[in-house]
C-alpha cells in the first residue's frame, strides 16, 4: 500500500542523508587535502634537496654530486624510496639504486609548476611522486684569478651561448609510498564517522539513559521533552503511555495480591474460630457436628476463590484448552439459566426471556456456559426482592449479543466502570460465601478466550446491564454446516 507518510518520510530521511553527507564530505575533502598538501611538501623539499646536488658542466655535460650514505632512503632495502634525474632529452641521467634498473613514470612539468601524482612504485606498493622541472646552477670557475675577476669571468661564462646546455631545465622524479598518507586519511574517515554517529546518536544515548533510571520503583516518572529531536518525541509519546500501563498493571497487581489476601484471610479466621469452638467443648457431639458443617462450607469457598484465581491465571497465560463446536446461544442460554430458577423464584423475580433471533457460534460450550452462568449468577443475587431480570438476543454489527438486564439499587456510572475488576464489590461490607467477588472478573476473561467481549452499562429505569458480545462465523462456514 503506498503511503504519503511514508513517502515523505523516506524523502526527508534522503535529504537529511544528503545534507549529512555532503557536510562530511566537504569536511573530509578539507582536512585531507591539508594532509595531502604537507606529504607534497615534504615530497618537494627532498627533490629540491636532489635538485641543489645538480650542475651543469662547462662541457654541456650534468654533475650529479649524490652519496648514497647521506640519503639512505634511496638504498635498496624493505620500504625505499625512489629518484630519478632527466636529462633535457629525457635520458636518464641519474637513478636510485633502489630502482635496479626499472624506471618511473613520465610527466610533463614546469619550473614554475612541480606535478605531483599517485603512482604504483616499481616494488608493487602505493605510492605519489614529484617530477620538479629545474634549471640547475653552471659550475663556478675554479681559477685562481682575484675574486672580482672570477665573478666577472663566472657571469660571463653562465651568458655565453655557448655553453652548451647551460639555462635548459632538467627534471628531477622523487617517488616514496604513501602508506603513512592513506593511513593518516583513514584515520581521519573513522574519526569523521565515530564523530557523526556519536553526534546522531546522541539524543538516542540520552533517551536510553533516561529510560534506565526508571525501575519498578519509580513508573510514576516519565520522560521529559527536553531538547529532544522532533524525530524522537513520537517514541517519548509512546514510551510515557507504556509507562502509563505498567504503573497501572503493577498497582493492579499489588491491589490484587492484597484482596487476595483479605479475600482468604476472613474464611482462615472462620475455620480458625471453628476449630478453637469445637476444641473447647469436645463432648458437645452438636457443636461439633455444626462447627464441622461450618468448616466445610468455608472449604468449599476457598475452593472456589481458588478455582476462580486457577481459571484467571490460565486464561492470563493461554494455557486454557478450547474445543470449539457449534453452539446454539438460545440452547446455551437456557441451560445456564436451570442453576438459578429455584433462587429466582424464592426472591420474586420476574423473569423475561427473549431469545429471538436465532443465532449459532463456534465456541468452548464449557466456557460459553460459565460465562452466562457468572453473568446470572450476579444478576439474580444482586436484583432486589420482587425485581425483575430481562435477557435477550440482539445482532450487533457483524455479530450477536447476548444482553441481561437486572433492576438495582445505588450503583452509579463510576461504579459500573469498576464491575470486572477482581474481588470488587458494589458494597464492601458483603463477604457472604457465596460470592468471591471474581465473577464479571472470570465472565471478561471467558470473553476474551472465546473471541469477544464482555461490556457493562446502566440502562434505561435505572437497570444495570451486561451485553456479551459475540462474532458470528463467516457464511461460508455456516452453509458448509
Amino acid at each position: 500500500m503506498r503511503s504519503i507518510r511514508r513517502r515523505l518520510t523516506i524523502a526527508l530521511i534522503a535529504c537529511f542523508a544528503a545534507l549529512s553527507g555532503l557536510g562530511g564530505a566537504t569536511l573530509f575533502f578539507f582536512a585531507r587535502s591539508a594532509l595531502r598538501g604537507a606529504f607534497d611538501r615534504a615530497l618537494e623539499a627532498k627533490a629540491r634537496a636532489l635538485a641543489m646536488l645538480v650542475e651543469w658542466e662547462r662541457d654541456g655535460s650534468l654533475e650529479f654530486e649524490f652519496a648514497d650514505e647521506l640519503l639512505p632512503d634511496f638504498i635498496t632495502g624493505p620500504a625505499p624510496e625512489y629518484f630519478e634525474l632527466l636529462q633535457p632529452d629525457g635520458q636518464v641521467r641519474e637513478a636510485s639504486d633502489s630502482l635496479a634498473g626499472r624506471r618511473l613514470p613520465r610527466r610533463a612539468a614546469t619550473p614554475e609548476a612541480p606535478v605531483f601524482g599517485d603512482m604504483r612504485l616499481p616494488d608493487g606498493r602505493p605510492g605519489r611522486a614529484i617530477w620538479l622541472s629545474f634549471v640547475p646552477k653552471l659550475e663556478l670557475t675554479g681559477d685562481t684569478q682575484a675574486p672580482e675577476e672570477n665573478n666577472a669571468k663566472d657571469e660571463k661564462t653562465r651568458s655565453d651561448s655557448g655553453a652548451a646546455g647551460s639555462g635548459t631545465a632538467v627534471t628531477m622524479i622523487v617517488a616514496r609510498d604513501r602508506a603513512a598518507l592513506d593511513q593518516a586519511l583513514a584515520q581521519l574517515a573513522g574519526l569523521l564517522s565515530y564523530w557523526a554517529v556519536r553526534l546522531g546518536l546522541a539524543p538516542l544515548d540520552s533517551l536510553a539513559a533516561r529510560v534506565s533510571e526508571i525501575g519498578a520503583e519509580t513508573l510514576s516518572r516519565r520522560i521529559e521533552d527536553i531538547r529532544m529531536p522532533s524525530e524522537l518525541r513520537p517514541i517519548r509519546r509512546k514510551l510515557n503511555d507504556l509507562l502509563d500501563r505498567l504503573e497501572s498493571a503493577f498497582s493492579r497487581e499489588r491491589q490484587f495480591t492484597g484482596n487476595v489476601a483479605h479475600e482468604l484471610r476472613t474464611p482462615i479466621a472462620e475455620l480458625r474460630s471453628m476449630a478453637e469452638v469445637a476444641l473447647a467443648w469436645p463432648d458437645d457431639e452438636d457443636m461439633a457436628r455444626r462447627s464441622l458443617e461450618s468448616a466445610l462450607e468455608i472449604a468449599r469457598q476457598m475452593e472456589r476463590i481458588v478455582a476462580a484465581l486457577l481459571s484467571l491465571a490460565r486464561i492470563e497465560a493461554g494455557a486454557l484448552p478450547l474445543e470449539r463446536a457449534p453452539v446454539d446461544l438460545a440452547a446455551a442460554i437456557g441451560e445456564a439459566w436451570k442453576a438459578f430458577e429455584e433462587q429466582a423464584r424464592a426472591k420474586g423475580l420476574r423473569v423475561e426471556f427473549d431469545l429471538a433471533p436465532q443465532a449459532e457460534l463456534i465456541a468452548d460450550r464449557a466456557i460459553l456456559r460459565a460465562a452466562l452462568q457468572n453473568v446470572f449468577g450476579n444478576a439474580v443475587e444482586y436484583a432486589p426482592r420482587g425485581g425483575e431480570i430481562r435477557c435477550r438476543i440482539a445482532r450487533n454489527g457483524e455479530g450477536v449479543a447476548a444482553i441481561v438486564e437486572n433492576t438495582q439499587t445505588g450503583l452509579t456510572q463510576e461504579e459500573i466502570e469498576r464491575v470486572f475488576d477482581p474481588f470488587w464489590r458494589s458494597d464492601p461490607s458483603r463477604t457472604d460465601s457465596s460470592h468471591s467477588g471474581l465473577g464479571l472478573t472470570l465472565v471478561g476473561s471467558f470473553m476474551r478466550c472465546l473471541g469477544g467481549r464482555a461490556e457493562a452499562a446502566l440502562a434505561r429505569g435505572d437497570r444495570f446491564r451486561i451485553t456479551l458480545s459475540f462474532p458470528l462465523p463467516p457464511p461460508a462456514a455456516q452453509e458448509a454446516r
